[in-house]
């Protein structure tokens, strides 16, 4: 049986939402690395990287949220949730990348020295520098949510894929750390994900 392991309030919730909608079943361990868990047995020696989300499939083992949900759109044969031909995949990994280099890395950062650190760690600085870097990559994710929601498509691709799950998570996670940057038009392409059914049932496994 696959199994997942990570919560909802971490990158696991890429993963979750994606086996609920591919309508999988699946074994979740709710490893919650705030607690350290990941250095405790009986984790620490499954989860060589300490990280999570962690996915074991048989003999499959993988970290990286990026990485296991290609890797369960592929098994669940769910082209529309990661396209197969060259030039969809191209733009799929497009974007994905470019949430993934440009996007995550600067609110993981903003979120560490705002939020999770002890007080006495944190440095303004990192902070102010981290949501600054934001600007010019919302930009350009806005304009081309702006140009898919003029075409009618209102998705990162042509149709719903694992592109829109990686990009919802990101303005989600924005609006709970700097709301003020958020502009309306990624507000509004978010609201029609958030409340998918897939979505709602990822939130539960905390």
């Amino acid at each position: 049986m696959l199994t997942l392991y990570g919560t909802s309030k971490t990158r696991a919730f890429r993963c979750l939402w994606l086996l609920e909608e591919c309508g999988a079943s699946f074994q979740h361990v709710p490893l919650n690395p705030k607690k350290g868990e990941q250095y405790q047995e009986p984790y620490k020696s499954i989860l060589l990287s300490r990280k999570v989300p962690y996915l074991e499939d048989a003999d499959v083992k993988i970290f990286e949220s990026a990485a296991i949900c290609i890797y369960l759109s592929r098994r669940f044969e769910r082209s529309d949730l990661w396209p197969t031909s060259p030039t969809q995949e191209a733009y799929a990994m497009q974007w994905l990348s470019y949430l993934l280099q440009e996007i995550d890395p600067q609110l993981y950062m903003a979120t560490l020295h705002s939020k999770l650190l002890p007080e006495d760690q944190r440095v303004k600085a990192v902070v102010d520098y981290a949501l600054a870097s934001l600007k010019r990559p919302l930009q350009v994710l806005s304009k081309h949510i702006q140009e898919s929601r003029n075409d009618a498509s209102g998705f990162m691709l042509q149709e719903f894929s694992l592109v829109d799950i990686f990009t919802s998570q990101c303005i989600s996670w924005l609006q709970w750390i700097a709301p003020e940057i958020c502009d309306q038009s990624l507000l509004d392409y978010n609201k029609p994900l958030i409340q998918r059914a897939a979505y709602q049932k990822a939130k539960t496994y905390a």
